[in-house]
Order: C-alpha cells, then structure tokens, then sequence
C-alpha cells in the first residue's frame, strides 16, 4: 500500500473523553486509564490521583478524609490551582507518514474548605477538566471498500463539581465522605475529503454523580496512612445522532465506564526527610461486560485488565516553612493491543486517538515544593510523563505510539 501523508494537527487540550466513529458505528473509549490529568498540585507532585498527599478542598476527588487537614486554629480556607500541561503525541503506522500532535492547555481548580465544628469540615470543588475544540483532519479510513481520507471535528465539555465532608475522630484518625457530579457534553462529525457538510455527526451529553469515601491515620509517631474507595460507574449519555442526511429517532448507544477505585499510601517523617508510598488498583476487567452489551451487536470483547499504579516521592524539609520533594509514579494502560476494542468499522488506522485514550504505559517523574510565606500556603508542581509502544498483532491499532506530557502547576490557599 502506498505511504499516505497524514498533516499535524493542533489542538486546544490533550485529551479526548470519548472517541466516537459517527455514521460508522457509535464507539465509546475510556478516559486514559493512567491518571495524568489530576486536580491540586500535590496530586500532580505525586504523579497521580494522590490519596495520602492531596489535601485541602482538592482531597475531595481522592480522599476526602484529608480536607480537615492544614488549619491549625483557623476555620476557613480558600483554594485556587492553576497550571498548564504540554503534550506531545507521535504515531508511525507502517503505511503512513508519521503523525505529530501537540497541545499546550491551562488548568485550574478552585475550592473552599471551612471548619462547621472543631471536628467537622465542609468543603466545595469546581475543577473544568475539559472545554475544547479540535479538528483531526486526512486519517485514513475504510468506507464502503474505498480508503479516503476522513476528517473528524470534535467539541468537549468536562466539568466535575463536588462537596463533602471531613469528621475527625481523634487521635490523629478521620474519615470523609464526598459526591462528585461530572456534567459532560460531547460533539462528533465526519467529514468526507473534498466535501464540506458532515456524513455523520452526534451529540450527547449526561450529568453523572459518584460518591467517594476515604480514611487517614496521623499518630505521633511520625507515620501517615490513608485509605479511599471509589465504586464503578457506568456511564449512559442521552443525545442524537445524524448519518448521511437521515436522523436517528434512537439515542447514540454510547456508554463509558469508571472502575472500582482503592487507593491507599502510607508516609513516614524521619526529620528533615519524608518518604510516601502509595498505589491505586482499578478494576478495569469489570468493565468488559458494559462494552460488549451496550454498544453494537459485533463488539466481541473489550481487551480490558485491572491495573495498579503505584506512586514513590521523597521530601525534604529545609525549614519549618519550605519543603521540596521529588517522585516517581509508574501508570500502566488498563488496555490490552485493541483488538475488539470497538466495532469493526474498516477503519485503515485510529493513529493518535489510541495512543491518547488507552494505549500507552506512562513513566512519570516530578517535582514538587511547598511553603508558606505572610500567611499563604503555595505549592508548586513540575511533571513529566512519557511512554511508547509498539503494537504488531493487530492491524487495526498497529504503528507506533509515543507520548510525553509536561505539567506545571501551582496552587495557594490561605487559613482563616
């Protein structure tokens, strides 16, 4: 087959939700299973979603148990993050020319924590995950026997909001308790080469809700541990859908799926010195089922297994007010080579959305610090995460997949 130029794409954020094959069949993928794109800097410090580090009205996505943490004799406590991320993605198909796409996005999280009673802490969440637009045009794809080229227009809203709880216990223990709601609103086209109105496009939107419940113990002893657990979470959108001019009276049969989260970590204080541990298992292999039944008759098998990230940072205190730290985190893929992981829908090559969604394991090293200066706690976080992978087997997913992503962030909050 002759080599076919495929031109670099720009785009406004690094990743996509869901990928959806309009007029060629409704596909849904998960997020990326690696948990990159995290809210609070200590979080994005650690490398990962952060139970045991994350702390403040962040916590409330990871562990809602920490937002009791940090307000000495104070009762409020105001929380503002904002960064950026800069990601890379490189894909090399044997048949086509290689595909570069990059993306620089800002971040923010906002919050506020306050103290209702010396053991009782509130806390509110707003995190935008995702507001974008994006065009992938020229990937090549099989329709009706005939490779063309096929460009794909894609709109995404992701916005989670949550409040929840935080009950000290004494002697160091508490436990938290949070509900997070996810609104989400995705818009797909296809637009054949040298035409300009969709062959098919779709919208489809929903208003998801997940409950978080974690645990943390702080003794005197200069050890920290902590516990949380998030249950599954099948995702079912409303919306509609138009293919070659003909609406579809039905909703898209669009699902996504969050598997069953435990995360748990453990740090030790050994003055100046801080060391953490921790790791979260996500229980992916349950989510082949929602897959298989719930998109189209012909997807055989989702390809998916349960997955542990793990997490490794050391700190060390300068003063009573100054700290830095460094990290490591290693986040596997929850997918396995993609076979049967959509419809067969002749697709020469999904390219760069595989590599985005699920198909590379990361390796993420970091930075982080902390002090306080007139009364404002400020972090700051520096990360990068890369990975590759070759995939043979399978000429649907086959090529190449690079992925660097870098984050800087940095966040302040303030008792009072």
């Amino acid at each position: 087959m002759p080599r076919v130029t495929l031109p670099r794409t720009f785009f406004l954020h690094p990743l996509i939700p869901i990928t959806l094959a309009v007029g060629l069949g409704g596909v849904s993928h998960p997020l990326m299973g690696q948990s990159v794109f995290v809210a609070g800097a200590e979080s994005k410090a650690a490398g990962m979603e952060s139970g045991l580090r994350a702390d403040g009205p962040p916590s409330l996505l990871y562990n809602p148990a920490n937002l009791s943490r940090g307000y000495g004799d104070q009762w409020s406590q105001p929380y503002l993050e904002v960064g950026v991320y800069r990601v890379n993605y490189l894909y090399e198909h044997p048949d086509y020319d290689p595909v570069v796409v990059s993306s620089t996005s800002p971040t923010a999280t906002l919050g506020y924590g306050y103290r209702l009673h010396e053991k009782v802490t509130f806390g509110v969440l707003l995190y935008p995950e995702t507001i974008s637009e994006m065009n992938v045009p020229a990937l090549p794809r099989n329709i009706d026997g005939k490779v063309v080229a096929v460009e794909s227009q894609y709109s995404d809203m992701v916005v989670h909001g949550g409040a929840g709880a935080a009950f000290d216990l004494g002697n160091g223990a508490a436990v938290g308790l949070s509900m997070i709601g996810t609104y989400e609103d995705h818009r797909r086209a296809m637009i054949l080469g040298g035409q300009t109105d969709p062959v098919a496009n779709a919208n489809y939107r929903n208003l998801f809700y997940r409950p978080n419940l974690g645990v943390r113990y702080i003794p005197q002893t200069g050890l920290r541990t902590a516990l949380s657990v998030r249950p599954p979470q099948t995702k079912n959108y409303r919306g509609s859908q138009l293919e070659r001019g003909a609406d579809v009276p039905t909703n898209p049969r669009l699902v996504d799926y969050r598997p069953t989260t435990f995360n748990a970590g453990i740090g030790a204080n050994i003055k100046p010195i801080t060391v953490n541990l921790e790791a979260q298992h996500e229980m992916w292999k349950a989510g082949e089922s929602v897959y298989k039944n719930n998109l189209l008759n012909d997807t055989s098998r989702a390809d998916l297994k349960n997955i542990t990230q793990i997490s490794t940072s050391m700190g060390y205190r300068f003063t009573k007010f100054h700290v830095v730290s460094l990290g490591y985190a290693h986040l596997p893929s929850p997918w396995g080579e993609g076979q049967g992981n959509r419809p067969d829908t002749g697709a020469e090559s999904d390219g760069v959305e595989f590599a985005q969604l699920n198909g590379v394991t990361l390796d993420v090293l970091s930075l982080g610090g902390r002090w306080k200066v007139a009364g404002y706690d400020l972090s700051f976080s520096l990360a990068k995460a890369q990975g590759s992978r070759e995939i043979l087997s399978n000429p649907e997913n086959q090529g190449f997949y690079y992925v660097d992503i870098n984050t800087l962030s940095s966040g302040v909050k303030r008792s009072f």
